[in-house]
């Protein structure tokens, strides 16, 4: 089948599908997106008007939430590929067509992962995986597969702070975790697997951090290490650790409308809190006040213990009423929270499945400095209820 040919009933959807709980108009969001563009407002324009009319409302989605240094840069050839190769694998693989609209358009369309360079890389990896997948039965079978095929040709090595592309990674052989992700996400986005990146900021009972991937395999999301397949999905070298985490996000490109645990939506893109999906999680709900009133946009942070000091897993922000909760792991956190008014924190157990809260009661700095007291950390062990 030719790229671009759709059935009529899945273009409809398609044309239909809405961008995001925060945009009800896509039409604004792409004029917005045009004009922010500036000088590259023709190549994007360009990019509308070459797009098969069945593919121009993913054409739309994609420049309506691509970031500031993609528009202002982003090359027409390499979004056509995207748009175009998308689609192919969505009609010639047998889970293509199954793959909801919704989580199509944020986990299979998208032309990058993280922070990595907007790069050509659908073509490649589609032409040489097709071959690898299209006798797989199920998509977990296929999404193995994949990560098989990452595992031979990229293995874990630090690089820099800043991401390089999966073909960069193809090329030289190697990646920090993040990177092997970005390459994993985007072998299995080729060949039409819904794929998202997820990590934890600071695991809470050793050193480091991690990042892996999430995929979206018969129906729902599982996870597995980048470019070292287990046996099954949701087998890991990580699960020890993953289970006793704080916090664990995972990243969308573009704004779903339903996320019950949004922790942060941007501009074309937002932040999901999974942790409930890898480890036991309470909330933790807490309150800042200063003279006994509520300080509203306040942030405060909540911090575990890391590479020898405390290192913030979350900046959560106040509502008006002084008040923020979120999702997390069991174990205990330190919370704190600074500003003109003055300084505060405590020491807060969470509890699987309960509400812990605590009240910060801001004072100046001087009167609170953390070096004047002592205090421990303890997180559950193993299987610990």
């Amino acid at each position: 089948m030719k790229p671009g040919t759709l059935i009529l009933g899945a273009l409809v959807l398609f044309l239909a599908f809405p961008f995001g709980a925060e945009a009800k108009d896509p039409s604004k969001q792409v004029q917005e997106a045009l004009k922010e563009a500036g000088e590259n407002r023709g190549v994007l324009e360009a990019v509308l008007q070459k797009t098969d009319p069945a593919r121009k409302a993913w054409a739309e989605f994609l420049i309506a939430n691509l970031p500031p240094c993609d528009l202002v840069q982003a090359k027409a050839e390499v979004l056509l590929e995207h748009l175009a190769y998308a689609d192919t694998a969505r009609q010639e693989l047998p889970w293509g067509v199954k793959v909801p609209e919704h989580v199509f358009y944020h986990y299979v369309l998208p032309p990058r992962v993280s922070q990595e360079p907007l790069e050509a890389w659908r073509r490649y990896f589609f032409e040489q995986l097709f071959s690898v997948v299209m006798e797989c039965k199920t998509m977990e079978e296929a999404a193995q597969e994949v990560n098989r095929w990452c595992a031979e040709r990229v293995v874990f090595k630090p690089t820099q702070a800043r991401d390089q592309g999966p073909l960069e990674s193809l090329k030289g052989g190697y990646g920090r975790c993040e990177e092997l992700s970005i390459f994993y996400i985007s072998a299995l986005r080729s060949v039409g697997i819904p794929a998202r990146l997820a990590w934890t900021p600071y695991w809470t009972i050793q050193d480091n951090n991690h990042a892996w991937v999430e995929v979206w395999a018969d129906g729902r999301w599982q996870y597995t290490g980048a470019c070292e397949p287990g046996k099954r999905l949701c087998e890991a070298w990580f699960n020890p650790v993953v289970k006793r985490t704080g916090l664990v996000l995972t990243e969308a490109f573009g704004i779903p409308d339903k996320e019950p645990q949004l922790y942060k939506a941007g501009q074309g893109e937002a932040r999901i809190n999974v942790t409930a999906i890898y480890a036991r999680a309470g909330t933790l709900g807490v309150k800042v006040i200063a003279g006994g009133k509520p300080q509203g946009k306040a942030q405060v942070w909540i911090s575990v213990y890391n590479w020898g000091g405390l290192r913030a897993i979350a900046r959560r922000e106040c509502g008006e009423n002084g008040e923020m909760s979120l999702q997390i792991g069991r174990g205990d956190y330190v919370v704190s929270c600074g500003n003109k008014q003055g300084f505060a924190y405590k020491v807060v157990k969470v509890e699987a499945g309960k509400a812990s809260e605590a009240t910060l009661d801001l004072e100046p700095a001087e009167a609170a400095l953390l070096s004047e007291k002592r205090f421990y950390l303890n997180y559950p062990k193993g299987e610990e209820k």
